[in-house]
């Protein structure tokens, strides 16, 4: 039986918990006294315009006390736990009572928090709740408990089954949301997500049946780092053409490319800076790279007309900034001298041979340096970096040491030539030396300057130029099949010289090889429209041979037709059309033996 006394605290209780809701308009407190309830004392009720009300169930505890004490914290039986989730969450309040005056706590408890507390108890009969101060009961106080209510009715369903945790829900490819209620801006919706501590759900759809699965066991403090569309400058140079920025009250974060995050708390005028940069890509990493070595000097950088200042770097990770930057400065400058396309280079994988080697082209190229070898590597060759080579031109010295040289600017002055079938020398472009090799496809220092010019230049001495330059063109779609990591410029450069070869005027009677072999490239690209499967049809009932026929079918995806064409061809070119890049679109269905 309760005494007097503890009636009085009780009275005392719901009273300063009603009188704190008396301003607001969408809330009002229905808390019965001497309420028979085992578990709740009564509810919040919501008030929804004209769409009637929703209740919130609340506990309120008063306790007499001398003084606040320094932890707000109130001992809750964990079964009252357990029938607050099952139940769907509560608002626990607690009011210390000191004289006359009435202090008022409170704690949100949603079920998926009742979740982690009741873990966290560890089989004990009792825990402590900590609480927060209640003040009056109106404008974003007001939100935060609507917000409340709809994230409880959003988690009952799911309070007994199985935490999903963040990296499960993003590793599944979930999408992840959260939602704000009872605010209808948008902005102050965002600002609300990003000012408060936020419920996280995934959407889950499982057989047409569309679920929001709470992810976690708490609520979490949202930043958003939308991206901005401007330059990332420093010292006059451009690095980067997009960044993200984010704030709120708190602190502002920039985030460049995935690799370097700025902080600056409200009140401090720099940023301290957090690196982490790309160990993969080359390019991307010496950007990266060159960007911190530039504002390490500078002390700042620039984000389109704003400057952003930064805290001074340790001078151990100065040093050791300097010094990787004037390293890979000296080794990038060879690589383009070289013409190697660094974008395409993945340092992950390298071993310190591999370094070892980078700094003997490095000493080679940028110092002129005379290199040692065992055997004699003179002539055309390749150095190999990795899984990449470089195609480079060795001469002996005197001092029977090697000379390393650019093999793409030896060909000044200089004519090529090939044996043909009879044994005698033919003038071709300087490219065939080049794309005619087996490893082209693993080629990373392809000058292409002057290309077709080069055609151009051979043709004057040999007018019957087009067959070799169509086995180039076959060489360069090979490359491209077989390379890892695709170079659409074999492609581009293979569609070049195909429409070249096409206005030679010693091709009429093949036209229809080369206009094949145009539009295998453009399959290849995605670019294949209307008008190029109107010639494939075209080319297929024109009087060609059957592998003209047989191909133009292949690239129209008709392999009946293909089949009957291949059948109609003699053994001998079925052999030789099984290595040619045309064969690749036997694959392209699932009845990959159709051509055998």
């Amino acid at each position: 039986m309760a005494t007097k006394d503890s009636k009085k605290i009780e009275l005392a209780a719901v009273n300063c918990i009603t009188d704190a809701f008396f301003k607001s308009k969408r809330l009002t407190p229905y808390i019965p006294i001497n309420d028979k309830e085992p578990v709740w004392d009564g509810h919040i009720y919501i008030k929804h315009g004209n769409n009637g009300f929703s209740r919130i169930p609340t506990q309120v505890k008063g306790k007499s006390v001398k003084k606040l004490p320094k932890k707000t914290t109130f001992s809750v039986k964990i079964v009252n736990l357990e029938n607050y989730k099952r139940d769907g969450g509560v608002i626990y309040f607690v009011v210390y009572i000191i004289g006359t005056e009435r202090f008022p706590y409170f704690k949100f408890l949603a079920p998926i928090d009742l979740k982690r507390i009741i873990k966290n108890a560890k089989g004990m009969s009792e825990t402590a709740i900590a609480l927060s101060p209640l003040g009056e009961v109106e404008g974003d106080l007001e939100n935060q408990f609507i917000q409340f209510y709809f994230d409880c009715k959003k988690q009952t369903s799911t309070a007994s089954s199985d935490i999903l945790t963040m990296e499960d829900a993003i590793q599944k490819g979930y999408s992840i949301s959260y939602q704000v209620h009872g605010i209808d801006d948008e902005l102050e919706a965002f600002r609300y997500a990003t000012s408060h501590f936020t419920y996280l759900y995934a959407n889950i759809e499982n057989s047409g049946v569309k679920t929001l699965y709470p992810i976690g066991d708490q609520p979490y403090k949202l930043f958003f780092l939308p991206y901005i569309k401007k330059d990332v400058t420093c010292e006059g140079r451009k690095f980067f053409s997009e960044f993200q920025d984010g704030r709120n009250e708190e602190r502002r974060e920039i985030f460049i490319d995935n690799f370097l995050r700025m902080v600056r708390l409200k009140e401090q005028d720099k940023g301290k800076l957090d690196i982490n940069l790309c160990q993969t890509n080359l390019e991307r990493f010496f950007n990266q790279l060159s960007f911190v070595y530039a504002i390490s000097q500078a002390g700042s950088f620039w984000i389109g007309e704003e400057q952003v200042k930064i805290d001074k770097i340790d001078k151990s990770e100065l040093a050791d900034i300097k010094h990787q930057y004037k390293y890979w400065e000296r080794i990038i400058a060879t690589l383009r001298f070289l013409n190697v396309d660094i974008s395409r280079i993945d340092i992950s994988s390298f071993k310190d041979k591999d370094f070892r080697d980078l700094d003997m082209v490095r000493r080679a190229i940028l110092d002129g340096e005379e290199i040692g070898q065992s055997k004699d590597v003179s002539g055309v060759t390749t150095i190999q970096i990795g899984s990449y080579r470089i195609l480079v031109f060795v001469e002996k010295q005197k001092s029977g040491k090697y000379k390393i040289t650019d093999f793409f600017k030896i060909r000044e002055g200089k004519v090529f030539a090939v044996d043909d079938v009879d044994g005698n020398k033919v003038i071709v472009s300087f490219y065939s030396a080049v794309l005619q090799r087996d490893d082209l496809a693993t080629l990373i220092n392809i000058d292409y300057d002057n290309f077709i010019k080069a055609y151009e230049e051979a043709a004057r001495f040999n007018r019957a130029i087009s067959e070799q330059s169509n086995q180039d063109v076959l060489c360069l779609i090979n490359a491209y099949d077989k390379a890892e990591k695709k170079d659409e410029r074999l492609l581009k450069y293979a569609l070049k010289l195909t429409d070249w070869i096409s206005n030679l005027p010693e091709t009429d009677e093949v036209s229809f090889v080369y206009r094949l072999n145009k539009i295998q490239i453009l399959k290849r690209l995605g670019m294949i429209t209307e008008q190029e499967r109107m010639e494939l049809i075209d080319i297929s009932e024109s009087n060609i041979p059957a592998f003209g026929k047989w191909a133009a079918n292949l690239l129209l995806e008709d392999y009946g037709r293909a089949k009957l064409y291949w059948g109609k061809m003699s053994e001998e070119e079925r052999k030789i059309y099984r290595h040619y890049p045309i064969y690749k679109f036997t694959h392209a269905t699932s009845n990959q033996d159709i051509m055998n």
